[in-house]
């Protein structure tokens, strides 16, 4: 399924399987598919940019209610309370879309932070005793004698080359 078409679908189911109007008319979402088809058909891909009525067909398609005048024509208050009903989804799934970019762009900046403030460590990498970041403070020599070995670095160009010359 189309995920533009499956988020439409959930923002229907949000106001229930069914949907009772004013009058007391009951509609189902089967009677709202032909408008869940509409919005789909008028709504703006990312990859296209532009709308599958007008790949398909040329032309967007319009509500009649949207070309009428209210002053000369009396329109039905089941069709007004429906297109309140498209209204409403189209806000809600606006700003659900908003808050996910927000989200996703906070998670990516978030990411390559912790990428570039992380520290490298590798094999020919010596932490120094004044690195020491609990207090701040050199670490203490311990009072009995000890051997310091020297310290070598070479570098490890193979798996090969590491598994054979290089410690563990």
């Amino acid at each position: 399924m189309i995920q533009t078409l499956a988020d439409m679908v959930r923002q229907f189911c949000a106001y229930g399987l069914e949907f009772k109007d004013y009058v007391g008319f009951i509609h189902d979402c089967c009677t709202l598919l032909p408008s869940l088809e509409l919005a789909y058909k008028k709504s703006i891909h990312s990859s296209t940019n532009q709308t599958p009525a007008i790949l398909e067909k040329g032309w967007n398609h319009k509500l009649p209610q949207d070309s009428l005048s209210k002053e000369f024509v009396e329109i039905h208050p089941t069709a007004a309370r429906l297109k309140g009903m498209l209204d409403k989804a189209t806000k809600n799934a606006v700003s659900c879309m908003e808050d996910s970019f927000a989200y996703a762009k906070d998670k990516w900046v978030n990411a390559m932070e912790d990428i570039t403030t992380s520290p490298k460590i590798g094999r020919n990498w010596y932490k120094s005793p004044m690195d020491n970041k609990t207090s701040g403070k050199p670490i203490p020599k311990p009072n009995k004698p000890h051997y310091k070995a020297p310290l070598k670095f070479h570098k490890c160009g193979s798996k090969s080359h590491l598994a054979n010359t290089c410690p563990k």
